[in-house]
């Protein structure tokens, strides 16, 4: 397990900048019980309220919440974490967060992250199952590390060592004691062995000695012989059957007397055995001496259990001598076995802990048993396409910064407010396919009484086409003034811009002047798709398409000036005119239908009483419905000009709503 804290502090505070005053001021008493300096106390308030404040404008962008704060004071380090259940700083890929990388790349909440690492000794990022933390670890001396480290158990090398030693132990303790055992049993018996022959050696001897009646002397001669020729031997009696003592190892002195009552107790205790034991000093081995069924006498005889125990301790010596050999052959084993099994994997550990320290140059060595061969292949080949990816992290970190700055540049592009055009009203519609569109829409004040309507198409996604764009927009403003002729505008464009749009790419713009007095209109078109005209009077919508090459090509063949062809028409009162991009036409339905020109013009006719804003929402609605489940593959931009024959009309001017509800459809289609 881990070391435990001295003290847990937690609180939680809602995910807003105002509260942010009340988190810097916990943070601040906190610090203070550990008596840390000002500096350090400072810089640590600021790295917490930087990770709240990245939580907040990150994570909680779109919604509320709350950070929970957790602070645990160890004896020698302090660990910060704030916890939220926003959108996670996670890779989609599930790899760890880099935080250097996210600063290099710019990626949001990148520079807060790095400025907290600066700041603390060790930052790190973990999102699971819903909830975020990021955990900030301060050191408060040189071995604080120790206070992170897992105490539950010890080594591999430990436990195996241990174990084994336990096993080994357990076998040469059990193997002891059978031994012990085993020569204890067999040292008593052959003792028996030897003690019953000479005691029945000796009776059949007496029996001889008392049918003859032989002398003292003899009978003297019989058992001291014998007692001297065993060292084991510390007395033997020859006692007749009333009692009588025949024959004594230890003197004459008590011959031909009744014995002792404590010799006549073990001859009575003895009945027909021939071995026990009387005490823990002596034992005693009784034999009778009978002939033809009579009892004649017995023959007692005491030896000392002190060779015994002198031969048990020689052999019990041997066997701890063997059993200490063994226990050194057993610790040797497990040492030479531990480097075997254990250093492979002590290797393996190594090298993963340097990997999650950042280290992924070096190599395992492809050595050992099979399996320690596979795994460290393994791993060697993982840490490699670790190693090969992640070069290419910063550069789509950085792609997806390009791609936001191009987003930002293309909503910069698209007018969030028209300028006012008296008598008519205006409906727009964007919606690109991707997170940054090629398309752009844009309506020019010319003079007074002439304004400029223009829908462009950018070949290419991404900062190139935000580029073009930007110039395209600025060289359509500068051209656009006190020019009424919409071809003189598109050539001057193109001269403008086509220098500086690299091969490849190009725009294709369809451009109406409008003179609100009179509601005639000068159209021309770069390459553009072309305008729906809804007469009103008729009721019936035509296509407009003065022909005209896209700007930014160079054909040597080719004059643009030449291709540019312009076209004049009278915008009647609720006359509808229709500018759009090919993402509208080309949108494939469920069967990979196109939507189709054809389609639209009915829509309008169909809906030509509304206003154009209501027009626009019909129009897109239907072409959603339309594509169905089908991926939308080009940009969706439409301008719809009705002539109202009303002065002033503001609601066709504010296009705040507009740009907003664009702002969510792109949102939701991304």
């Amino acid at each position: 397990m881990f070391r435990r804290p001295i003290r847990e502090i937690v609180a939680a505070f809602p995910a807003q900048e105002s509260q942010l005053a009340g988190l810097r001021k916990t943070v601040e008493e906190i610090c203070r019980q550990v008596n840390l300096p000002t500096r350090d106390i400072n810089n640590m308030v600021l790295a917490i309220e930087e990770g709240a404040t990245n939580i907040i404008r990150h994570a909680y962008l779109y919604d509320d919440g709350e950070i929970r704060l957790k602070v645990a004071l160890f004896k020698r380090s302090i660990i910060f974490s704030l916890y939220d259940t926003g959108k996670s700083f996670q890779p989609p890929d599930k790899s760890r967060l880099d935080l250097k990388t996210m600063a290099v790349s710019g990626r949001k909440g990148g520079l807060g992250f790095y400025l907290i690492n600066k700041v603390m000794d060790r930052v790190e990022y973990f999102s699971l199952e819903g909830e975020n933390e990021i955990r900030m670890i301060k050191f408060l001396s040189p071995d604080a590390e120790k206070d992170l480290e897992w105490t539950g158990g010890g080594t591999l090398r430990i436990r195996f060592s241990a174990w084994t030693l336990l096993i080994i132990l357990i076998l040469v303790a059990g193997g002891y004691y059978y031994l012990n055992s085993r020569s204890s049993r067999y040292i008593h018996s052959r003792l028996e062995k030897t003690v019953g022959a000479l005691c029945s050696t000796i009776a059949s001897q007496a029996y001889g000695y008392i049918i003859n009646q032989r002398s003292d002397v003899e009978f003297d001669e019989l058992v001291v012989s014998y007692e001297r020729a065993n060292d084991v031997l510390v007395s033997i009696l020859v006692v007749d059957s009333s009692g009588h003592i025949l024959a004594d190892s230890r003197g004459p002195s008590k011959l031909h007397s009744v014995c002792d009552t404590s010799t006549m107790a073990l001859i009575t205790a003895g009945g027909t055995q021939t071995f026990f034991q009387a005490n823990d000093s002596l034992a005693y081995a009784v034999r009778r001496i009978e002939f033809g069924g009579r009892i004649l006498g017995n023959v007692v005889m005491a030896f000392s259990s002190q060779s015994v125990e002198a031969e048990l301790s020689q052999t019990r010596r041997v066997i701890l001598m063997i059993t200490g050999i063994g226990l050194l052959i057993g610790i040797l084993g497990i040492y030479f076995l531990s480097n075997y099994f254990v250093r492979p994997i002590g290797r393996i550990v190594d090298r993963v802990r340097r990997f999650a320290q950042g280290d992924l140059e070096s190599q395992l060595p492809l050595t050992g048993a099979v399996e320690f061969y596979e795994i460290s292949k393994a791993l060697n080949e993982l840490i490699m396409r670790i190693r090969r990816d992640r070069k290419n992290i910063v550069e789509r970190e950085i792609l997806q910064k390009e791609m936001q700055m191009a987003e930002l540049i293309q909503k910069a592009l698209i007018p969030s407010r028209l300028p006012v055009i008296q008598g008519y009203e205006i409906g727009t519609i964007y919606k690109a396919a991707r997170m940054v569109g090629g398309d752009l829409f844009d309506v020019v004040r010319i003079d007074d009484t002439h304004f400029g309507v223009a829908v462009a198409d950018v070949s290419g996604k991404g900062i190139p086409a935000s580029l073009v764009m930007s110039m395209v927009r600025t060289a359509l403003r500068l051209e656009s003034r006190h020019n009424l002729s919409a071809r003189d505008i598109l050539i001057k464009l193109n001269d403008f811009v086509a220098e500086d749009i690299k091969q490849g790419m190009f725009v294709t713009i369809f451009l109406a002047v409008i003179e609100t007095n009179t509601g005639k209109i000068n159209i021309a078109s770069a390459g553009h798709n072309p305008a729906l005209h809804y007469e009103c009077r008729s009721g019936e919508a035509h296509l407009l398409n003065p022909g005209g090459m896209p700007v930014g090509i160079k054909i040597d063949q080719v004059d643009f000036t030449q291709s540019i062809h312009e076209q004049n028409l009278t915008l009647d009162k609720d006359d509808i005119l229709l500018i759009y991009t090919d993402g509208v036409t080309e949108g494939r339905g469920s069967n990979n239908t196109p939507y189709g020109s054809e389609r639209l013009v009915e829509l309008l006719k169909e809906h030509a009483r509304l206003l154009p804003e209501a027009i626009a929402r019909t129009i897109e609605d239907d072409i959603i419905r339309f594509i169905g489940k089908n991926d939308q593959h080009d940009d969706i931009t439409m301008v719809i000009l009705k002539n109202s024959g009303r002065e002033n009309d503001p609601g066709a001017t504010d296009m705040g709503k507009t740009d907003e509800v664009a702002d969510s459809q792109t949102e939701r289609n991304s």
